[in-house]
Order: structure tokens, then sequence, then C-alpha cells
């Protein structure tokens, strides 16, 4: 289907959190997608649009929706 990727689920295609060895790189991990975003078109770069603190907050959340556990 067409929109965004499942974050709940465990299935992550583009941060390697499943294969993190700790919570640090898998929040690492979320963290640099968010930041630096997708080349493939899907997902823009949101570090220099939002405040280190708002990607800090957005990786966190994201991670905590399940997927990255």
């Amino acid at each position: 289907m067409v929109g965004s990727a499942n974050l709940t689920d465990k299935v992550w295609l583009w941060a390697d959190v499943p294969g993190a060895q700790d919570d640090a790189g898998k929040l690492a991990a979320v963290k640099r997608v968010i930041g630096n975003g997708l080349d493939r078109g899907v997902m823009p770069a949101w570090d220099g649009r939002l405040k280190p603190e708002q990607i800090k907050l957005l990786t966190v959340y994201v991670h905590e929706l399940g997927g990255g556990k």
C-alpha cells in the first residue's frame, strides 16, 4: 500500500534498529534516519529544520512505538 511505514511492528527497512546491540544504538539508528532523511525520495532530512531537542523527542517517540524495541 502507499503511505508511510508501520512503525509499530518489528520490521524496520531503513534504520538498522534490530541490528543494534543496545538501546543507545537503536536510538542512534532512528535518529540518523530522522536527521538525514532517506535518499530514496520518501523522507526528507529534518536536521536543520527541527531543533536538536525536537529531533531527540521524535527519536524517542518513534522508538517507543514498539517496533524499535
